[in-house]
């Protein structure tokens, strides 16, 4: 099997937060995989990337690519959880994803106060395109987040949103070895895909200032990355 991620980048194993989660799902789950470093999210079958090919089939989307895994490999990593700790895992996956997620593509893509920042992500790119794949990317970016609601706010409301989400998460994750308690399951690899993406990079957002605060939050990265062998790349 082969799985199609966005490339280290911004001291991330991965510049996206979907394709870390995938990859440490892979991982939780002991399967074998062949990760291709991808850079164009068109090639992919939804037009994003990550996704997976396995014997020919291409599968789009690290929901989906889990759940295939899970039929194939016959394995799920919450059989131990109850039906409130699903619940409670489910919840904090969508505030991730659909919620803290657009945050940090504010971050990222549409504060100008970051702009040097994206010219790094991009600094593989000739010169000349990259000026316009830059101003393709901020535009779509700026579109995306604005048509989703976030954007509609101003900087200081949109921050003090994403630091609401990161300070729920600290506060349910407490003193637990992980997310729901004593063993692992598949919303840790939601949890480390989000919480790098704001954390790692050198990107001094409020919500990373505000993140760093928390030991047990920097604690809980360092134990999934020992345990599945991911730590980030080195600056």
């Amino acid at each position: 099997m082969e799985l199609i991620i966005f490339p280290p980048s911004l001291n991330c194993r991965s510049a996206s937060q979907f394709s870390m989660k995938i990859e440490l799902l892979l991982r939780m789950a002991k399967i074998d995989y062949k990760a291709v470093l991808g850079s164009n999210p068109s090639k992919g079958p939804n037009g994003k990337l990550p996704y997976l090919i396995d014997d020919g089939k291409e599968i789009a989307d690290s929901h989906y690519i889990y759940q295939h895994i899970k039929q194939k490999f016959n394995v799920d990593l919450d059989a131990h959880l109850t039906d409130e700790q699903l619940a409670t895992g489910l919840a904090f996956a969508r505030l991730c994803e659909d919620h803290l997620y657009w945050c940090n593509v504010y971050a990222r893509w549409v504060d100008p106060a970051f702009n040097h920042h994206v010219e790094v992500f991009f600094k593989s790119i000739p010169w000349g395109i990259r000026q316009i794949v830059i101003k393709k990317s901020r535009k779509s970016s700026k579109n995306a987040v604005y048509y989703q609601g976030i954007g509609r706010h101003d900087k200081a409301k949109i921050y003090q949103l994403g630091c609401d989400d990161v300070k729920v998460i600290v506060t349910q994750l407490g003193d637990n070895e992980y997310f729901l308690g004593d063993k692992v399951s598949s919303v840790d690899a939601v949890i480390y895909g989000s919480l790098a993406t704001i954390i790692y990079p050198d990107i001094n957002t409020p919500m990373r200032i505000f993140a760093k605060e928390f030991e047990n939050m920097k604690a809980y990265l360092r134990r999934i990355e020992a345990e599945f062998d991911y730590a980030p790349p080195l600056k």
